[in-house]
């Protein structure tokens, strides 16, 4: 069958691609801000592919500093070359980033298997999962849009699959799987708030603490709302019944 074509408007994801030629990484912590540029005709709606390969997160036990250390430093690393057009030198680094939980690698990786750029092969399965992990929970406005606007153009009869896969990857790679945290926070320098992530464990007792809340605030919003779409959809479901019972 004929794939449908995804007419995609440029996107900077939060800053224009080679922005973070500087980037470092520090000891305890590094700055993950997301950038890249998404081109325009993409195509997505295929049949989808074989299952995706098995990637796991070594989430079951505790990484030592010196292992989130390299983690910081080869995210850093992943995404200058990835800003300077070097897609398979960055893919691995950027793959290793993405399964320990940082979103600005998982959008990245995700739009690499979306375009099948350098030596990565097209995988619709993978780019869907990816993406729609780095829009789960707390991320950046352009990514979570990103992946909506990917999300309606898959035909209507591969949209369970894809809800699975979906589920699958945010399980495996969000943060209840890998401990990496993330927050849109505005530098110093900056009015634009930047989304940062970062390991657990190399954040303050407070900070992890207000993040703590702020999920449960969450929690507590989105079963309310389910709630009411729930009373909602019974109370039109009665009306319509006690229009066909006259």
């Amino acid at each position: 069958m004929t794939a449908p074509l995804l007419w995609l408007a440029p996107l900077a994801l939060l800053l224009a691609a080679g922005a973070q030629a500087g980037e470092t990484a520090s000891g305890s912590e590094a700055t993950a801000s997301s950038a890249a540029h998404v081109g325009p005709a993409v195509a997505l709606g295929q049949e989808p592919n074989s299952p995706a390969e098995e990637m796991t997160v070594t989430a079951e036990r505790l990484l030592s500093p010196k292992e989130r250390r390299r983690i910081y430093r080869d995210l850093a690393r992943g995404k200058r070359l990835f800003a300077k057009q070097k897609v398979d030198q960055a893919f691995p680094y950027l793959l290793e980033a993405a399964q320990h939980g940082f979103k600005d690698s998982q959008v990245r990786v995700g739009y690499i298997y979306l375009r099948g750029l350098g030596e990565v092969a097209k995988d619709s399965e993978q780019a869907v999962g990816w993406l729609g992990v780095a829009s789960d929970g707390t991320t950046s406005p352009a990514i979570r849009n990103y992946f909506n606007d990917i999300w309606k153009r898959i035909p209507d009869r591969h949209v369970p699959y894809f809800q699975e896969v979906v589920e699958d990857y945010r399980s495996k790679y969000g943060r209840r799987a890998t401990g990496v945290v993330c927050e849109m926070k505005r530098p110093l320098d900056s009015h634009v708030k930047q989304l940062g992530c970062f390991f657990e464990e190399d954040l303050h007792d407070d900070v992890r603490e207000s993040l703590a809340e702020r999920e449960a605030r969450a929690e507590t919003i989105r079963i309310v709302e389910e709630r009411r779409a729930a009373m909602a959809a019974a109370a039109v479901l009665e009306g319509m019944q006690r229009g066909d019972s006259r």
